[in-house]
């Protein structure tokens, strides 16, 4: 009953859907040095508000320098030529605004926003953070301790720990896999010279996207692009990615946790980018493996077994590839009866496929709730931006409903087919050893010690 009430409001959701008006209600425009730049008035409130994505972060880190970008963004507000850590925070606060930076796999951001009456003043902020951080080494001695203590809450957290540890089967040597805050060890020794270069080297305009969102008249919209039109590349950026090594089949990465209640599980395999064609109908086929409370995962596992509490499948799809994700959890003693359940499950849903009323269903669902993700100006920003970073038409938007109905039964279950393989499950468990590994007869198990993953 729940499920029916469920899908009967995101059917009534769909009309909901958002303008082709509101959709393109924005300009576009690409400055000399390389920076895209989306202006989105709105002026529902005095506010404004911009945001600037920086290609560099996980992906621009080799092993001599793992943890820089995750420095970079927790510095950069720290101190600068003009001001000290203290007098930025006193200056952003006396004006109501908020300054956030945060480094990411592929990207890191830094977004201002404030009243729009304040437009100069935290423009000025903004400027002054961007392009003249100091990264003064007592700061950096903070951030590396807090650094250090986030590290080591991580490596007590099972579910924490598990996906970092699923991250790095997955992924192999690839930055992907690494841990963003870099290893204790290089913590230890880092120093504000060599944050200083990786800033030069990556903090770069050409790539770059800004957003401005708000309320703002032509004189401020002619400042910003004047002041990022003097941003310059100083350095060169590199990437780091390389083609991910095959993982053996039937392999198990497990950490020990002595003591445990219960065994974490994640299990997935290598997919495809953002900008692949099928992206909407893997989409579609997730939803209905393990994308909500009616899933096939989520009848087997939960509802007829109750093995796990919940269970969930989604593709996760970056710049230069993707991942096919499975999430749950379950009691020691059911931990082999709950993974070969999963991997049953997952292997008829591949040969089965789905039904007319579970593309339906699943359609009625996208629909529904896309206008959720673009209800906000920022949301909209933050869509167009992230589309420009992946390559992605900003077309993706306004063609959403179109692209969704075209979509046939034929065309998911051929990707289904073809995109998700039950028998190359990768799988990572964290769990008491001692009391699951006779549940595990056939896989290829190697026990992994926290510690070596931050390595």
């Amino acid at each position: 009953m729940k499920y029916l009430i469920f899908i009967i409001c995101i059917f009534s959701l769909v009309s909901c859907k958002p303008t082709s008006q509101q959709l393109s209600n924005y300009d576009k425009m690409q400055l000399d040095n390389g920076l895209t730049v989306y202006f989105l008035k709105d002026e529902s409130l005095p506010k404004l508000q911009l945001s600037l994505l920086v290609p560099f972060g996980q992906l621009t880190e080799n092993q001599d320098n793992k943890g820089l970008s995750s420095a970079v963004t927790s510095l950069m507000r720290r101190g600068t030529a003009k001001s000290s850590y203290l007098e930025l925070a006193e200056k952003i606060e006396f004006l109501g605004a908020s300054f956030s930076a945060s480094a990411g796999e592929e990207f890191s951001s830094f977004s201002i926003d404030g009243l729009s009456l304040h437009a100069k003043e935290l423009m000025g902020i903004y400027k002054e953070i961007l392009f003249s951080p100091t990264f003064p080494q007592k700061e950096l001695e903070r951030i590396k301790k807090l650094s250090m203590d986030s590290i080591q809450a991580s490596l007590a957290d099972p579910v924490k720990l598990i996906d970092i540890l699923h991250s790095d089967l997955l992924f192999s040597e690839s930055p992907y896999g690494s841990w963003p805050l870099g290893s204790l060890e290089r913590l230890k020794n880092l120093n504000s010279n060599e944050v200083k270069e990786y800033y030069k080297n990556h903090f770069n305009p050409k790539g770059s996207i800004l957003s401005v969102i708000g309320q703002f008249d032509n004189s401020t919209k002619k400042e910003i692009i004047a002041m990022f039109s003097e941003w310059e590349t100083k350095g060169s950026s590199k990437t780091y990615f390389s083609e991910i090594k095959p993982i053996a089949k039937n392999t198990i990465h497990l950490i020990d946790n002595r003591g445990a209640p219960q065994t974490q599980i994640r299990m997935g395999h290598i997919s495809v980018n953002r900008k692949h064609p099928d992206y909407l109908k893997l989409k579609i086929g997730a939803l209905v493996l393990g994308g909500h409370f009616n899933s096939r995962l989520m009848k087997e596992v939960r509802v007829k077994r109750g093995l796990s509490y919940t269970i969930g499948s989604y593709f996760n799809h970056k710049k230069n590839i993707g991942e096919f994700h499975i999430s749950t959890f379950t009691k020691n003693k059911t931990v082999g009866e709950t993974l070969k359940v999963t991997r049953d499950t997952v292997k008829e849903f591949v040969k089965t496929g789905i039904t007319e009323q579970d593309l339906t269903e699943a359609k009625a669902f996208l629909k529904g709730t896309f206008p959720r993700i673009l209800e906000t100006s920022s949301s909209l920003a933050k869509n167009l931006m992230v589309l420009n970073f992946y390559g992605v038409s900003e077309t993706y938007l306004l063609d959403f409903y179109k692209s969704v109905d075209a979509i046939s039964l034929a065309d998911v279950n051929t990707a289904i087919a073809k995109y998700i393989r039950p028998d190359e499950l990768a799988i990572s468990l964290i769990g008491p050893r001692a009391s699951i590994k006779s549940q595990l007869s056939g896989y290829n198990i190697k026990t992994i010690k926290p510690k070596s993953l931050l390595e």
